[in-house]
């Protein structure tokens, strides 16, 4: 089975993505901020995280330096947002995918696929 950590605020958004990928045949974790996320590490391995832009105590840009820092090998990295420049940021941090919201499920599973398949 094949690990998917969720860092997103939005608690009805992190839930319908969970209970989708769930249903993909995911095991996924939630987080609703960075610093829950690199806890969430401790316990649980990821192949992929999505990760919200703007989140508070620890925003998503700031959890992917971190955790390319701390962890390897790193999972793949796909960042979700709504922001007018969540793609560039994206790039700029080497993310192996971006989403835009609202979320279209058939590009998150194909983002997520192709992520799996180039690790």
């Amino acid at each position: 089975m094949r690990n998917v950590l969720i860092i997103e605020d939005d608690d009805a958004t992190a839930r319908a993505l969970s209970e989708l990928l769930d249903l993909e045949g995911y095991g996924t974790r939630r987080a609703r901020n960075g610093a829950d996320a690199i806890d969430t590490l401790h316990s649980f391995t990821p192949d992929v995280v999505l990760v919200d832009l703007q989140l508070p105590v620890m925003d998503g840009r700031s959890f992917i330096e971190l955790y390319r820092r701390q962890v390897r090998p790193a999972a793949s990295i796909i960042v979700l947002s709504g922001r007018s420049d969540g793609r560039a940021i994206a790039d700029s941090v080497s993310a192996e995918g971006y989403i835009g919201k609202p979320v279209d499920v058939d590009r998150l599973l194909r983002t997520i696929s192709l992520a799996l398949a180039a690790a």
